[in-house]
């Protein structure tokens, strides 16, 4: 598993590599124009409220990271799911990978591929217990704790100009397959390449009243896979209107998951090839 300032400073590269190399002309040329930072020429300073910092000429960029949980038991502690089955899954890999011989034992093979299976299968199907609310609460929650923050970030002694502008990279890992959203009393259902998790009323308000707040970029990633961003978004909260516009992205009411169990199969093999199938 990535450390965390490892793992803060992956989520901000991946997110430059989407907007540099995946993002439409059009909608690259906005995000260029509220986050020159997206330039991998300017230097990136780590460091602590905010994590990164991006001294450009004639403005300082503050960056602040967080993470949004997708899913979380919202009695145990609102641990998150996807993070807790992530860390078995690695716990697993840590159990069963041979340094010596590079892979799996053949005689661990079996009870591996039972193992790894179980876990996959649990990661899989956490969006069977997402709830909205609960959602939207962790999401405000966290989000709120650091916003009233952001005075605090301002006092930074690393930033070169006194032009600063300040925004947040939230990062959200979460599985977008067989999601619905409801539109004006209507069931919206995405399938097959629909990557984005949708946009809701809620969270648009919610980044709307961030009036201290220059910019806020929403990273997602898939549930379980941190190697490439699925989707960036970025949000004027002085102009919501416009970077919805520019972005061409629906606001729903709600968003909410069939009850529908997703099933892998896993086949291990000691070669340098696996195969897994989704039933």
């Amino acid at each position: 598993m990535l450390k965390k300032k490892e793992s803060e400073l992956n989520c901000f590269r991946l997110t430059q590599e989407y907007i540099n190399r995946r993002a439409s002309l059009q909608v690259k040329k906005y995000l260029h124009t509220l986050l020159p930072w997206c330039d991998n020429h300017l230097p990136v300073l780590q460091s602590e409220r905010p994590d990164f910092i991006i001294n450009a000429i004639g403005c300082s960029y503050a960056v602040e990271h967080f993470l949004i949980d997708f899913c979380n038991d919202g009695v145990n502690n609102n641990q998150s799911k996807s993070q807790i089955e992530n860390r078995k899954v690695s716990d697993l890999f840590g159990k069963y990978h041979d340094s010596k011989i590079g892979t799996i034992k053949d005689s661990d093979l079996e009870p591996a591929t039972a193992d790894i299976e179980e876990e996959l299968n649990r990661l899989a199907n956490i969006s069977s217990s997402f709830d909205y609310d609960r959602f939207i609460d962790s999401f405000f929650r966290v989000f709120d704790n650091h916003h009233k923050r952001i005075d605090e970030y301002r006092l930074n002694k690393e930033f070169e100009s006194e032009n600063i502008k300040i925004g947040f990279l939230i990062e959200l890992h979460c599985d977008t397959c067989l999601m619905h959203a409801s539109w004006n009393n209507t069931v919206v259902s995405f399938r097959g390449g629909h990557k984005a998790f949708p946009m809701t009323r809620d969270i648009i308000e919610k980044f709307k009243s961030a009036e201290k707040m220059d910019y806020i970029v929403l990273s997602q990633f898939n549930e379980g896979v941190f190697v490439e961003a699925s989707d960036v978004r970025v949000f004027d909260p002085h102009n919501i209107d416009d970077s919805l516009e520019k972005q061409r992205i629906r606001v729903y009411d709600r968003v909410f998951y069939p009850n529908v169990n997703k099933h892998i199969k896993l086949n291990l093999t000691t070669s340098s090839t696996d195969d897994t199938h989704n039933e």
